[in-house]
């Protein structure tokens, strides 16, 4: 395994060339008082600088660089070699001169005796560019008398093309990057498959490389951070997302990380209705296009600890659409849904609402498929209507085991339709089941979508995700599947 240490490479003016001016000074004498004599100098960031530490750094002869006017076609250095001297453990390119002006670094390298590049910046857009904070090309500016400093990272082109260098008083530190075999296979079939993968650290790092179908994919990945979330993503196939620990992940240098996608179920994708994954926005990617109305919530991180992945609720917010044609009440359908919770939700009448499907805005007599917390429990609601028999004004399921212990769950609510069962499980498990009482009407039209609360009686406190409605009667066998993939 291969690390790049980081190195500074300090640009110096070594001093301004002043010709003496006379009354009689030539054109020539006037362009030199504004030029800079310009040399550069390699030193380590290390307390000492060692040989074994710093590959083929005893190798290095010269430097190449490319510098081309700022917002101009026109390039002033193209490629051009400046020897290196070792003084110490210092190494210094010999003198050049500049004008004064605003110029742009496109390319440095670093190169042995043979030409051979052996260091480069990455140039922006490129592979290795996700590795450094500021890719090539750099502005920069020349301005008499003054000195610019313009940090530069490079990496190793071991492995790799080389990529682009700079220019102007140089801080050019060296990432520690190391390699991750990958491949990616079909869950049942064994073969080999082509597909996106995604490797992010929160909100400090992230990139996507296309995996082709092969055993051996070799990505460079940034070293010195403590977990890295992993996705796939296929068309096809359901998401992949594992996280990675830094040793863990490091572990596939020689032998590939292998991910295992299992094709999404034909029966599942046909069925899904309504579908607000909540990534950013608040759109849906079900069958209708029906975009909620965002009121006061605010983007939070998902349970894979991504920022802006899913929505938090502060007891006052929620994410609506009114009246608008969905699926008949009265039929089978599913409820599925992520949330965590920190609050009981006993203060509330009706506790803190989830997701609600909403065929009376004023509760009465109308359709109702919800699910929501109360008192810390997870619960079911289904139909709309007062009956003395069990004196309420839904039929409703509620778990054994509260869910406000600050914990990502998985919420199912399902309805083999009115002359069936209703179950509502939580983790993938069966927590209540019964034969309705009511009918949900059939009420096609004029429903409401709400998440996050219907009123001021029962908004919800906490953070939601992955809302979906499905237009059957999920199996135990779905929701695993469901429960597991998500």
């Amino acid at each position: 395994m291969r690390k790049n240490f980081n190195l500074l490479l300090t640009l110096s003016m070594i001093g301004f060339f002043l010709v003496s001016c006379e009354k009689n000074d030539t054109e020539l004498d006037e362009n030199l008082k504004k030029e800079g004599r310009i040399s550069f100098s390699l030193t380590s960031l290390e307390s000492e600088l060692k040989s074994s530490s710093i590959d083929d750094f005893s190798k290095l002869s010269n430097a190449v660089i490319s510098i081309a006017n700022h917002n101009s076609d026109s390039t002033l250095i193209d490629l051009q070699e400046l020897k290196l001297f070792r003084i110490g453990e210092a190494l210094y390119t010999e003198e050049i001169s500049l004008p004064e002006g605003d110029y742009e670094l496109t390319q440095f390298f670093l190169q042995d005796s043979a030409n051979n590049t052996l260091y480069a910046c990455p140039h922006e857009g490129s592979e290795q560019a996700q590795n450094v904070q500021n890719p090539l090309p750099v502005e920069f500016s020349v301005a008499a008398k003054e000195t610019t400093p313009v940090a530069v990272e490079v990496l190793s082109t071991k492995d790799h093309s080389p990529g682009d260098f700079g220019f102007s008083y140089f801080e050019i530190g060296f990432v520690d990057t190391f390699p991750l075999l990958v491949n990616i296979i079909d869950a049942e079939t064994q073969e080999l498959l082509s597909g996106e993968l995604e490797i992010s650290a929160d909100s400090s790092y992230s990139f996507v490389k296309a995996i082709d179908a092969v055993m051996f994919n070799r990505v460079s990945v940034k070293d010195g951070i403590q977990s890295y979330t992993i996705s796939v993503d296929k068309e096809g196939y359901e998401v992949y997302t594992e996280r990675f620990l830094l040793d863990s992940l490091k572990a596939y240098d020689q032998t590939p990380l292998t991910i295992s996608l299992s094709k999404e179920s034909s029966s599942l994708s046909e069925s899904l209705i309504l579908n607000y994954e909540l990534n950013s926005n608040a759109f849906d990617f079900g069958i209708y296009g029906y975009n909620l109305d965002v009121s006061n919530a605010e983007l939070c991180q998902d349970r894979f600890n991504r920022d802006s992945m899913a929505y938090s609720f502060d007891g006052q917010s929620k994410l609506t659409l009114y009246d608008v044609p969905i699926i008949n009440q009265s039929e089978a359908q599913s409820l599925t849904v992520w949330f965590k919770t920190t609050e009981s939700h006993s203060s509330r009448e009706y506790g803190g609402v989830l997701i609600t499907i909403l065929g009376s805005e004023n509760g009465y007599d109308g359709s109702r498929f919800s699910l929501n917390i109360k008192n810390g429990y997870l619960r079911g609601n289904y139909g709309d209507g007062w009956l003395d028999t069990d004196q309420e004004w839904n039929d409703r399921l509620t778990s054994e085991t509260r869910y406000d212990d600050g914990e990502w769950h998985f919420a199912t609510f399902v309805s083999t339709g009115d002359d069936g069962l209703i179950s509502l499980y939580a983790d993938g498990v069966l927590v209540g089941q019964q034969v309705p009482l009511r009918s949900n009407h059939d009420q096609l039209e004029g429903l409401d979508i709400k998440i996050g609360g219907e009123n001021y009686r029962s908004f919800f406190n906490g953070c939601i995700d992955n809302v979906k409605l499905y237009d059957k009667a999920l199996s135990q066998e779905e929701i695993n599947y469901l429960y597991n993939q998500q």
